[in-house]
């Protein structure tokens, strides 16, 4: 199971650059943008009401396909602090090794 997290960010010269934050090479996610001007409501219902049933239901289909083929390998529930720390310091020493 994937979790799913939000973090504020900026575009700057095409490239999304978060603020705080710096997600491992590879991690999957998905962007969504906040439009600098707000539509009319009556405006943004009238988009989400032209969308079919299966293009609403796409994207979240295609999260559940995703996390279906790329389960979880612990928990998160039932892992200790010991077990998390240790989980946290392979993970720094992979990344470590990778940017060598």
């Amino acid at each position: 199971m994937l979790t799913l997290a939000s973090y504020s960010g900026v575009v700057q010269d095409g490239v999304i650059r978060l603020r705080d934050v710096r997600l491992p090479d590879g991690t999957p996610v998905l962007v969504v943008v906040a439009e600098a001007q707000t539509l009319p409501v009556e405006e943004q219902i009238r988009r989400l009401q032209a969308i079919s049933p299966d293009e609403w239901r796409k994207p979240f289909d295609d999260y559940i396909a995703f996390a279906d083929q790329h389960p979880a390998e612990v928990d998160m529930d039932t892992v200790s602090d010991e077990e998390l720390d240790t989980i946290v310091h392979e993970v720094r020493a992979e990344m470590m090794g990778k940017k060598k």
